[in-house]
């Protein structure tokens, strides 16, 4: 298998910017002085759990996009 470095970088810099842009609007909600309203903290494991398989069916979306081409 061959790998390409430009999509990877492509794809490693627009990866990073769309978390740095969800951990923005994430963070953007509160207050630091106040811990207990804090959404983040009151976050379980089924909502990462959630998150993963949402950020995987995403992924399995695209995949299926480039294959489409």
């Amino acid at each position: 298998m061959k790998i390409r470095a430009k999509p990877l970088v492509i794809g490693s810099l627009l990866g990073a910017a769309f978390g740095a842009v969800l951990a923005m609007i994430a963070s953007g909600g509160y207050e630091e002085a106040d811990e207990s309203e804090n959404p983040i903290a009151a976050l379980g494991p089924s909502d990462y759990v959630q998150l993963g398989i949402a950020m995987l069916a995403l992924a399995r979306q695209f995949a299926g996009m480039l294959k489409r081409v």
